[in-house]
């Protein structure tokens, strides 16, 4: 199921929804957040706080480490007390606002975020 999300991320991030370059960039925004919003929320839902967990789909091992390319690090939702109700709500938008433009820089301007993995708790 990720590859499918991972495409579809891909895929908004390339889409022409608008002539006008920043009514375009601005739908693009918006449709990958609505998208990442239910995808974080999910794995909040599945995994509460824990920041092990959520560390663990950032290891560059991971079938989602293209997470860790766009430098989406779900831990940091976990720092901040989301939770899944809180992200649907629309809640921590300055986390996913960054996230969404390093998603939109990395697809069409070849950027890289990764960085080295944070160390688990112990």
């Amino acid at each position: 199921m990720w590859n499918e999300i991972r495409k579809e991320f891909q895929a908004i991030a390339k889409r022409k929804y608008d002539e006008n370059p920043v009514k375009n960039r601005k739908m693009q925004e918006k449709i990958l957040e609505e998208n990442l919003r239910f995808l974080v929320a999910g794995l909040l839902e599945a995994h509460g706080s824990d920041t092990r967990a959520l560390t663990s789909y950032n290891s560059p091992t991971s079938a989602f480490n293209k997470l860790n390319e766009w430098g989406v690090y779900l831990s940091e939702f976990a720092d901040a007390n989301a939770n899944n109700t809180s992200v649907l709500a629309g809640d921590h938008k300055d986390l996913f606002q960054r996230f969404i433009g390093q998603i939109l820089s990395v697809e069409n301007n070849g950027a890289n975020f990764t960085k080295r993995t944070r160390m688990l708790p112990t």
